[in-house]
């Protein structure tokens, strides 16, 4: 690190500590090594923020908006992203075990690989979200609704539950197209 970034982090840490608990604002912010001191961010405006690798343990991040955000390979190990927007984000390689994600929007968010042991994702969204060789024991996942989740063989669901299946086979173009029903023809 030159001494002018570091400089930087320097500052950018200290705002974080300056500004806590107030309605952050750093779209699209470039945060680096940023060690956020109480660590709390309610309700920061982080909309594509380049967090990768950022150690924001036990932060509470509480309905932030970290849409579009890149957390890969993230410490959030026990943060709060309670109903935290993370539509879209990056959370490849993330650590979230023990962290509270209820209610939280991660449609169509890269969780790809993701440490997701013992989160609540009570009530999350996850639709369209790619859990492809994540880990998700213990998660609870009541309420949550995970239609076009994508996962394989690699992801690993909480014990007992009935998780999705796996992107549909694909359809045999070949196959002849079913007669349409009498509801079907009352639909159009």
């Amino acid at each position: 690190m030159t001494p002018r970034s570091h400089r930087r982090s320097l500052l950018v840490a200290s705002t974080f500590a300056l500004l806590a608990g107030s309605a952050l604002a750093f779209d699209q912010a470039t945060v680096a090594r940023a060690h956020t001191g109480d660590r709390n961010l309610v309700r920061a405006n982080l909309t594509g923020a380049a967090l990768p690798s950022e150690d924001l343990a036990n932060a509470n991040l509480t309905a932030a908006d970290l849409v579009r955000a890149n957390l890969a390979g993230a410490n959030l190990t026990g943060a709060n992203l309670s109903d935290a927007r993370l539509t879209s984000a990056n959370l490849s390689g993330a650590n979230l075990t023990g962290a509270n994600l209820t209610g939280a929007h991660l449609e169509s968010a890269n969780l790809t690989g993701a440490r997701l042991e013992g989160v609540s994702l009570l009530h999350a969204h996850l639709t369209g979200a790619t859990l492809n060789g994540a880990n998700l024991t213990g998660a609870l996942l009541t309420g949550a609704n995970l239609r076009g989740v994508h996962s394989d063989a690699a992801t690993v669901w909480p014990a007992g539950f009935a998780h999705p299946t796996p992107d549909p086979a694909p359809v045999d173009a070949g196959a002849p197209t079913p007669a349409p029903t009498a509801r079907s023809r009352r639909g159009r």
